[in-house]
């Protein structure tokens, strides 16, 4: 789940199968303006929140990092509104909120929504089609040069003969 911020930063939810564990962890990746002493705290709709795990900032962002259980991961699927709440430097409440829409099919490894796949296909399609056409000019391009001299040529050729089959219809001068 990714959402782009007004001043186009992003903040990101992602649920990630930490190798060598049986456990997963829900991360929320967010630009750096939370005081990480003070924690962060996770609700699904008005259920019970739940609290970060782990929480660092980086140069580029801050991390969160929810423990994932089985009832955790039941209420994402089912639910409709990831809400993540923190507190700034300045004591200020900090609350992004992420559609759950298509969460359960996207965990699963299915599709979620057949029209953005649709989109997908038809872009791809297109995307061929260019090439293929782009391709096509570039061929006709290359041998066009070689085309128009053996076309002009054949019409110097033809001129010729015209010139050597025809020579007493020719005037003696050009007035």
């Amino acid at each position: 789940m990714e959402m782009e911020l007004k001043n186009g930063r992003v903040v990101r939810a992602s649920v990630i199968d930490q190798e060598g564990e049986q456990r997963k962890i829900l991360r929320v990746t967010i630009p750096r303006e939370i005081h990480p002493s003070l924690g962060a705290r996770a609700t699904i709709d008005q259920g019970r929140s739940f609290g970060a795990g782990s929480l660092r900032c980086l140069s580029n962002g801050c991390l969160a990092d929810f423990p994932l259980g089985s009832e955790i991961l039941a209420r994402l699927k089912s639910g409709r509104m990831l809400i993540f709440q923190s507190v700034n430097a300045s004591g200020q409440a900090i609350r992004y909120s992420f559609p759950l829409a298509g969460f359960s099919g996207a965990h699963e490894g299915v599709a979620s929504n057949e029209k953005v796949l649709e989109e997908q296909k038809k872009k791809k399609k297109l995307e061929e089609e260019l090439q293929r056409r782009a391709e096509d000019l570039r061929k006709n391009l290359q041998n066009k040069p070689g085309n128009l001299q053996n076309e002009l040529e054949k019409r110097a050729v033809r001129m010729r003969m015209n010139l050597h089959n025809r020579p007493a219809e020719m005037p003696d001068k050009v007035e």
